[in-house]
């Protein structure tokens, strides 16, 4: 199988995750970081907030989140969190 650029595979389709919403999710700032700690991964409300900014959550973390929701009884579909627009082309 060959990998590489391929023109088939491209979207005029731009997603981002809302990490903001997905850390309302799990009830704010505070709440998130607790739950964070509860499982394991020491983060400070700080290094929460550096997702929002940075519009972007590591995927480690975002798999703990995932973990949490299914420990917790919470549904969490990633789906839910991606904003699309469409480019122009």
């Amino acid at each position: 199988m060959r990998m590489g650029n391929d023109d088939r595979h491209h979207t005029n389709i731009d997603v981002e995750l809302d990490c903001w919403a997905v850390v309302r999710h799990f009830g704010g700032l505070a709440k998130c970081s607790r739950l964070m700690r509860e499982f394991g991964i020491d983060l400070s409300v700080d290094a929460i907030e550096k997702w929002r900014r940075r519009k972007n959550i590591p995927t480690a973390q975002l798999v703990t989140l995932a973990a949490i929701a299914r420990a917790k009884g919470v549904r969490f579909d990633i789906y839910d969190f991606i904003k699309e627009k469409q480019i122009e082309s």
